[in-house]
């Protein structure tokens, strides 16, 4: 009986340690060069943009990822005004999660959905739709959308980026 009770305190304890590992919060600091391009047959302009990361990435017992912090992208031909503000993201099942600012402007509360990121485990490769209005009044969408994705030197190395981080969400749909 002595020796399960030992048993069954050690496997506690390794469970105990390797769900604290596992959960515990990790510091991101990252500045990425990557591209903006737009999605579309006959597109082959990309813009360099440097996207800055500094918050904390947290992982619940579960899997789900949950970003703290702030993303800054500079370059980018969709200005955010916002990108200083503290961010809450909760990643979902796909990887996909919602880049938005909720805060009060002159008394007023305003939320303001600048796109959607997909990231690796580290943040070492992410990719974002920037969502925007165009002429017809349409928000993103994989025939014309715009992209951001890093590391990248050119449209081809973040299309690729895209294609990698987005596959569950995309369910088959190769973005061009």
């Amino acid at each position: 009986m002595k020796k399960f009770l030992i048993a069954a305190f050690v496997v506690l304890l390794v469970l105990i340690s390797t769900s604290v590992i596992y959960t515990y919060p990790r510091q991101l600091a990252l500045s990425i060069e990557g591209v903006e391009y737009q999605l579309g047959a006959g597109q082959h302009h990309a813009n360099p943009v440097r996207i800055q990361i500094d918050g904390q990435l947290r992982r619940g017992l579960t899997g789900r990822r949950t970003f703290r912090g702030i993303i800054s992208i500079e370059g980018t031909s969709v200005p955010n005004s916002d990108n200083r503000r503290q961010l809450k993201i909760e990643f979902g099942t796909n990887g996909q999660g919602l880049i938005q600012y909720a805060y009060f402007k002159n008394g007023t509360p305003i939320i303001y959905t600048y796109g959607s990121i997909f990231a690796n485990n580290n943040f070492s490769n992410i990719t974002i739709q920037e969502f925007r209005i165009n002429k017809n009044d349409e928000g993103w969408n994989a025939a014309n959308g715009l992209m951001i994705s890093g590391p990248a030197n050119n449209r081809s190395q973040a299309l690729n980026i895209s294609n990698e981080l987005m596959k569950s969400w995309l369910q088959g749909y190769t973005l061009r």
